[in-house]
């Protein structure tokens, strides 16, 4: 699962995806980051990533406490895109005959 962070001058957004599919979605102010922040990863624990985007004036450090349990990228002007950092399971085929079918398990 990916935590996403949009950080604004008046509100923080974020939103929670599993795979390609948006789960919920979260309206704060900043003062409420921390506590909603823990909300989130307690609600929702398969969490492995969090993107962090911000144009207001909130501290990296603020994030920094989670770096042990999450994989944490911050996008800036320098970011590269498409960003790549979920890849969804593909399945394992190989080629029989003329055709590609799943591989045995």
């Amino acid at each position: 699962m990916l935590l996403t962070i949009d950080v604004g001058n008046t509100r923080i957004k974020a939103a929670v995806f599993e795979q390609n599919r948006l789960v919920e979605i979260f309206i704060f102010t900043k003062e409420e980051l921390l506590d909603e922040l823990k909300n989130i990863l307690k609600k929702f624990q398969n969490i492995k990533d969090l993107v962090i985007a911000s144009v207001g004036n909130i501290e990296k450090e603020a994030f920094l406490s989670l770096k042990n349990s999450l994989e944490i990228h911050f996008i800036t002007h320098e970011s590269k895109f498409p960003l790549l950092i979920y890849t969804a399971p593909q399945p394992h085929l190989e080629l029989t005959g003329w055709f590609w079918q799943p591989a045995p398990r």
